[in-house]
């Protein structure tokens, strides 16, 4: 499982040294001649054992320590090694079916990860300002959220909200981003096929990386949700197009109302949570007699969402 990290040695020299010298210049044995690089990708982490003069490149987010995964495990000796992390319900079969493989509690191996250093309760946490102190991020039990003023704080948070937000960082560096429906959508002849859940441009933010407006998309059904409020401070949503919401088997004219519960990450830029959708639409695109389609039963999307494009608006809303 490669996920793209690669292992760059700058050891011809130094190997052609220590066989001309007859003598071990080290790095070869587990021990503290060795240290990890770390990088974390969507449900999965890899840290990769280095000598002094060994770099490493990835596509995934650089961590120090790959945290509360189940399943993690260390193939290869030395400063061949490396440790893996994931989200397996079967770690035990998973480690006896690789060769050299070992379970381990974390990544990297315990007694070789680095000192915590991380900001507490009420630091800033920026990412300009952890990297400048040399912090991991907000300690055990803390996640960064804007204050009032909008400024980025460690501050208690639930473990719902901790594992939300780990989700939302990891899916900024995976392949795929999607939502789920958690529910089926219930017309008023009974349950919609819906074949796929996407979100899509426009997307604004607003003051303390509330979520604003965004788009979703139903099948092929385009719910534009925001920046229009309810009186309840709800997202008002409405059809973007009345005939692919009618392909869809959701009617025309949807209409409705959406809530959202989660967390942001990456400056505002992603959020990971779900969304409660209430919605009602007609046939015939609303004409006197018109039957109705979608009646108001609700239903929940969850999963990331991490576009390319933010925009940012002046108003967030209660």
């Amino acid at each position: 499982m490669e996920r793209g990290v690669h292992r760059v040695r700058s050891s011809a020299v130094r190997l052609w040294v220590c066989a001309l010298l007859a003598s071990s210049c080290g790095g070869d044995d587990d021990g503290p001649s060795r240290r990890w690089d770390c990088f974390e990708y969507r449900n999965a982490c890899r840290c990769i054992a280095l000598g002094p003069n060994d770099s490493v490149a990835s596509s995934g987010r650089a961590v120090t320590r790959c945290e509360s995964y189940p399943c993690c495990y260390v193939t290869g000796t030395g400063t061949d090694a490396s440790c893996d992390c994931d989200q397996s319900s079967a770690c035990d079969t998973e480690v006896e079916s690789r060769r050299d493989a070992e379970r381990v509690a974390s990544c990297p191996p315990p007694g070789e990860e680095e000192p915590v250093r991380c900001a507490a309760e009420g630091e800033n946490c920026r990412a300009s300002y952890l990297s400048e102190q040399r912090l991991e991020g907000c300690c055990g039990g803390l996640l960064c959220e804007p204050n009032d003023e909008g400024v980025p704080l460690c501050q208690r948070a639930s473990a719902a909200e901790i594992t939300l937000s780990r989700q939302c960082n990891q899916a900024t560096y995976a392949e795929e981003l999607a939502l789920e429906l958690l529910d089926e959508v219930l017309s008023a002849v009974g349950p919609e096929r819906i074949d796929g859940v996407d979100v899509g441009a426009p997307f604004t933010v607003g003051p303390g990386s509330c979520l604003v407006s965004t788009e979703i998309t139903l099948g092929t059904c385009g719910l534009q949700l925001g920046p229009e409020r309810d009186a309840s401070g709800a997202l008002l949503v409405t059809s973007t197009t009345n005939n692919a919401c009618r392909a869809s088997g959701l009617g025309e004219r949807v209409s409705g109302s959406a809530t959202f519960k989660g967390v942001s990450c990456r400056d505002g830029r992603c959020f990971a949570g779900t969304f409660e959708l209430t919605l009602t639409s007609s046939s015939g695109n609303g004409a006197p007699g018109a039957s109705p389609v979608l009646t108001g039963t609700p239903f929940r999307i969850s999963g990331t969402l991490c576009p390319a494009n933010v925009a940012s608006a002046s108003s967030c809303g209660d």
